[in-house]
């Protein structure tokens, strides 16, 4: 049988994009992002092509410009889960990359012309990475970003799926049911809550690291550890956090409804 990978090399787009990949990412990124949404009522899709010369500009103006037609919607998909799938396309230099809303905001597809993803389970374990030096720039390349995305979407009773695109590139599919087909959390923000600002920035700071020691935390909040140790203990009893055998903390399934339920709200 033919190795997956010379049969890419015979189309002939492999080299080039190999050729593409060597270059900063500033430059690498040519192309706009197009944006196809599909408005409830209409079958007609709205087109817009996003650029910015600026890699993290383009990436924000991708996320909030998509979030933006999702609150039209009233969709349920979490705004962190959706910056987390625009930051991948980076693996991909931004290649052909189209995303699409549809079906009243349950769905976004985010799809690329990339070099694909091989190891797509694997891609969804938290540590997982293939980010590059040059590709930590721009995002974090801790390996969290599709596990935290999977999270935060079934904790809304979704679906985060990852496909090969037609001929090559790879399409990444959030599912969420809407507020018809299900209720929200119970307490789905901090307000209701009562969680100071320093709770937040700490549950924030979990969902980015997936878990954590408390002496990290600290460090990273410049805050004491003793301070942090108090915060946790408040939210361990809310059960928002939890304990790992390994004297880490991370968020428990209750912490997670919470996060994807705050929108694009940012606690930093």
């Amino acid at each position: 049988m033919e190795n997956p990978s010379e049969k890419l090399k015979k189309n002939g787009w492999f080299e080039q994009f190999l050729i593409e990949s060597c270059q900063p990412f500033e430059e690498s990124v040519k192309n706009p992002v197009r944006l196809a949404y599909y408005p409830a009522n209409s079958t007609v899709p709205k087109i817009e092509d996003l650029f910015s010369p600026s890699l993290t500009e383009l990436m924000d103006l991708v996320t909030s410009k998509t979030f933006r037609y999702l609150q039209e919607e009233a969709s349920l998909i979490p705004f962190t889960a959706l910056k987390e799938v625009v930051e991948n396309l980076i693996h991909a230099s931004f290649k052909d990359a189209v995303i699409s809303i549809m079906d009243f905001g349950q769905v976004v597809r985010v799809a690329d012309r990339g070099p694909g993803i091989l190891e797509k389970e694997r891609a969804l374990l938290p540590g997982f990475t293939t980010a590059s030096a040059e590709m930590r720039k721009y995002i974090r390349g801790v390996g969290c970003g599709l596990p935290l995305a999977r999270e935060l979407v079934s904790a809304l009773g979704g679906k985060l799926l990852i496909e090969n695109n037609l001929e090559r590139g790879t399409v990444v599919t959030i599912y969420v049911p809407t507020q018809k087909t299900q209720e929200r959390p119970a307490a789905s923000s901090e307000s209701e809550l009562g969680l100071s600002l320093r709770q937040q920035k700490i549950v924030f700071l979990l969902a980015e690291l997936v878990n954590a020691r408390p002496s990290q935390i600290a460090h990273e909040l410049k805050i004491s550890p003793s301070t942090v140790y108090r915060e946790l203990r408040t939210l361990e009893t809310l059960g928002i956090v939890k304990p790992t055998k390994e004297g880490r903390r991370c968020l428990t399934d209750f912490g997670l409804k919470i996060l994807a339920g705050r929108g694009g709200l940012d606690w930093r």
